[in-house]
């Protein structure tokens, strides 16, 4: 079983700079996948919070086996474990240009 969550990121600051969701707390979903797509020129950040409120890098591997990342600045897939989570989010900590097209995908499963 798994949810999604969308959203566009256009600015490094205020309601079009962050992609956030609420986990419901630890041990709701193993994993989760984010997307980053479109034709841009930024960089975001892969965050996670006890609180929704005070919030700290996480790393995520891609799909490509290279080594863990906290921010992207183009297209790319990665994916994380979230069980120990309660909030996870996408922030875009700066940007030029374009759109940021964010996909968060929750599962379940454990990778």
């Amino acid at each position: 079983m798994g949810t999604q969550y969308q959203g566009n990121l256009s600015a490094d600051s205020g309601a079009d700079s962050v992609l956030s969701v609420a986990l419901n707390g630890p041990g709701d979903f193993g994993s989760a996948s984010i997307s980053i797509s479109g034709t841009f020129v930024g960089t975001v950040q892969f965050e996670a919070s006890g609180d929704g409120s005070t919030w700290d890098s996480i790393e995520a591997s891609d799909l490509v086996g290279d080594a863990p990342v906290d921010s992207a600045s183009a297209p790319g897939l990665w994916q994380l474990s979230v069980s120990a989570l309660t909030n996870l989010r996408v922030r875009c900590s700066a940007f030029t240009s374009g759109v940021i097209a964010v996909t968060i995908n929750l599962s379940t499963a454990f990778f």
